[in-house]
């Protein structure tokens, strides 16, 4: 499956996700994605691994801490029972982004767990690492 990055229109986000949404089926499951998922990725932390089926990006925008809006990614993760787990946390999306580049864009079948790391400034990231 060839991975994908489209711009439905001049106004809609741009995403990027691992299966084809030019079918029917690809096209249920990126509106799929685009629904609240049934799943915090942050909340499975040290919990069983996920095997990835899929993952969805789509950029948004959100409100900060501060009352600001902001522009942010939400990530999908499908797993091979085809539950949902999303999060907008960049370092997830740097995790993401490293897994794609060294298994060459195909990550289907791939089993994660989630973690987090200190950061330099104190905070708490969170992160991908084969199970």
């Amino acid at each position: 499956m060839e991975n994908t990055l489209q711009l439905i229109n001049e106004q809609a986000p741009v995403f990027f996700s691992s299966f084809s949404t030019d079918e029917p089926a690809g096209e249920v499951k990126a509106l799929k994605a685009m629904a609240p998922a049934q799943f915090n990725l942050t909340d499975m932390v040290n919990k069983e691994p996920i095997t990835i089926d899929s993952i969805f990006l789509e950029e948004v925008t959100f409100e900060n801490e501060c009352g600001e809006m902001e522009r942010g990614i939400r990530t999908v993760i499908f797993d091979e029972m085809g539950r949902t787990y999303q999060t907008s946390s960049m370092s997830i999306v740097n995790s993401l982004r490293r897994i794609l580049q060294i298994k060459k864009g195909s990550i289907n079948g791939l089993k994660v767990k989630v973690s987090t790391v200190q950061t330099k400034k104190g905070y708490r990231a969170f992160i991908l690492i084969p199970a």
